[in-house]
């Protein structure tokens, strides 16, 4: 879910319609604070984990530890 050029996702109400192209022409929908920060961009990653299978933990330590 989300707006990178490579895999945008579509609004089916917008006659699927990519929602990077949704965004541009209502920007006012992401909302003041957001377009006065990023622009007419949604930048995030949205990422779906499953609660059906256990995720390993990944540890990144620095030098001292």
């Amino acid at each position: 879910m989300g707006t990178h050029p490579n895999a945008p996702s579509t609004i089916p109400s917008a006659g699927n319609q990519s929602l990077s192209d949704w965004v541009n022409q209502h920007p006012a929908q992401l909302g003041e604070p957001v377009t006065q920060r990023f622009g007419v961009t949604l930048p995030f990653l949205f990422k779906v984990l499953s609660v059906e299978k256990a995720l390993s933990i990944q540890a990144h330590p620095n030098k001292v530890h």
